[in-house]
């Protein structure tokens, strides 16, 4: 019969991973970044490097950004799936992820109705 109580805390520590510091989370997110700009810029030249995409991913967004062409080819092809990851995984917030795709004009219906349902409507404007 198997429990389902968490294990004490003992039993995690004697686990020498379970507490490892050394893997931070800030080099998670970029491995997350990293892998999809693998696969979402394959074919990119001269694609910015993942700390760049993810910096410029954090700030608001800013035209003179060299990652800019590197974040608008990724949001115009992530699948909405993977756009999931990079919040949850890649840390963007959504708010951010909304920032980009408007300042990249990147109009896919399929990310712009998931981003949407984050968005709270303002229930004094008339309609």
């Amino acid at each position: 019969m198997h429990s389902t109580e968490l294990r004490s805390k003992e039993e995690f520590e004697r686990n020498p991973r379970a507490y490892d510091d050394s893997l931070t989370l800030k080099r998670n997110q970029l491995g997350v970044i990293r892998v999809f700009l693998g696969a979402y810029c394959a074919g990119m030249r001269d694609r910015a490097s993942a700390e760049a995409v993810r910096n410029a991913l954090l700030s608001e967004p800013n035209s003179n950004c060299p990652a800019n062409r590197t974040i608008e080819w990724m949001l115009g092809s992530l699948r909405v799936h993977d756009a999931m990851g990079l919040f949850y995984e890649g840390g963007i917030p959504l708010g951010r992820i909304a920032d980009h795709v408007r300042a990249n004009n990147v109009h896919r219906k399929d990310l712009i109705g998931w981003l949407n349902q984050f968005a709270v409507p303002d229930d004094t404007a008339d309609g």
